[in-house]
């Protein structure tokens, strides 16, 4: 064996800082965009950023008032209280001891989401060193607060709870709730009448009941900050045609420090620490720029192969690839793939992530492709309008798509869908007559 230097050309595709940025730029949201241009800004001393006015999209001789710059959102907001403030703020009316008083703010601020307390009478009271049944009593007064029942264990003891606000303890409806929970679940009403030695007819009226209950203490109660979303695209008819409104007039605008051109001719470390950000500028611009250019003609795209969608809704979504799109704007499949990532689109139908548009085909006997989306929108209306006391079965879905509506999918494809949808079985959708 012999050793050697050799030099040797070769061609590789590396990817460069910029073009990784440049990906990057393309899957952001346009608020996620905002930050990063601000970010941006803050490092590089070229960047100017110059903030423009919130877009609003107006009809033809609209004139709308001056937008006021001074005026806060936070000066319309109010402060909420979080539920358990409030379970507490009534708990201090009550007249309680001192050690009473403790334990009460140790059940509160140990409830869940839910409104239930997960920790066991007993190991409480061996944290306070107090008997279990000051616990209980404490605890029974707490469960009598606004809302009432919050304090409960699980689902059962608040079902059982409520139950007991409405009729004498140890009803039927209280045995199948404390008992046959499960059984009940899954409708299975032959086995619970069995059971329960009762007839099919009380156990339905015991059903009735229960159904009237509510599942969570805090269902519906339970204060959280409310989550806005703001497009990135918006499509609207105007004059029988639809218009594409790219939401990009909150970005800040970028311009280019000029003060710093003169030193640029230097020979020295600040021109050069001037001409690596000079471009960095430029980049970030023309990137910017190419971005919305992508998602217009997206958007544009969409347009052109969902406009039955835009009119009647999601069972006349079309199915549609990201190749066909990556093909008809001319890029890669795989620059659509990040366009679309963490997007909103506004339509006439509502506001959805623009994933949305791109589904799978499924075959037809016309021998046209249909998506997946719009089948699922027609099992949907067909799990609706069925009778509840005979439910369709999955198989007998199946075959009415076939017969029907000319859409071949198997039973195993249905109950997918079904179960994306959080539709249970129909066993488990079964009403009583």
């Amino acid at each position: 064996m012999e050793l050697s230097l050799s030099q040797r050309q070769t061609t590789n595709l590396a990817m460069t800082t910029e073009l990784r940025q440049a990906i990057s730029l393309l899957q952001f949201s346009s608020m996620e965009l905002t930050a990063f241009i601000q970010e941006q800004a803050l490092e590089n001393p070229l960047i100017e950023l110059k903030e423009k006015s919130p877009d609003v999209d107006h009809e033809p001789g609209y004139h709308p008032k001056p937008y006021q710059t001074n005026v806060s959102p936070l000066d319309f907001a109010t402060k909420e209280k979080d539920i358990r403030e409030d379970l507490w703020d009534q708990a201090r009316l009550l007249e309680l001891s001192e050690i009473d008083r403790l334990l009460m703010q140790y059940l509160i601020w140990n409830i869940d989401d839910n409104g239930y307390l997960p920790i066991p009478e007993r190991e409480i009271a061996e944290e306070f060193g107090l008997p279990e049944s000051q616990v209980l009593t404490v605890l029974e007064s707490l469960q009598h607060l606004e809302p009432a029942g919050v304090g409960t264990k699980n689902l059962s003891d608040y079902l059982v709870f409520q139950l007991r606000q409405k009729i004498e303890q140890g009803s039927l409806a209280e045995q199948m709730v404390v008992k046959h929970l499960n059984l009940l679940a899954e409708k299975k009403w032959r086995q619970l009448a069995e059971e329960l030695d009762a007839s099919i007819a009380e156990i339905h009226q015991a059903a009735e009941i229960i159904q009237q209950l509510k599942p969570k203490p805090l269902a519906g109660i339970a204060k959280t900050p409310a989550e806005y979303v703001r497009p990135d695209i918006s499509v609207k008819k105007y004059q029988g045609k639809y218009k594409i409104i790219l939401h990009d007039s909150y970005l800040p605008s970028i311009q280019v420090n000029t003060n710093y051109r003169s030193l640029i001719t230097h020979n020295d470390k600040t021109a050069k620490y001037v001409k690596d950000h000079y471009q960095k500028a430029i980049w970030l611009m023309n990137s910017i720029e190419q971005r919305q250019a992508t998602m217009m003609k997206i958007a544009e795209v969409l347009v052109d192969k969902q406009a039955e969608f835009f009119e009647k809704g999601f069972t006349a979504i079309q199915p549609l690839t990201l190749k066909e799109v990556a093909e008809a704007i001319g890029v890669h499949e795989s620059t659509v793939s990040r366009a679309k990532t963490n997007k909103v689109i506004q339509t006439p139908q509502g506001c959805f992530e623009l994933s949305i548009f791109f589904t799978s085909k499924l075959s037809s006997e016309s021998g046209s492709d249909t998506s997946s989306t719009k089948v699922k929108a027609l099992l949907k209306q067909l799990i609706e309008k069925e009778d509840k006391n005979k439910p369709i079965s999955d198989q007998k879905i199946s075959d009415y798509f076939k017969t029907k509506e000319g859409i071949t999918v198997s039973r195993r494809t249905v109950a997918k869908y079904r179960e994306e949808l959080r539709i249970p079985a129909s066993s488990k959708r079964k009403q009583l007559s």
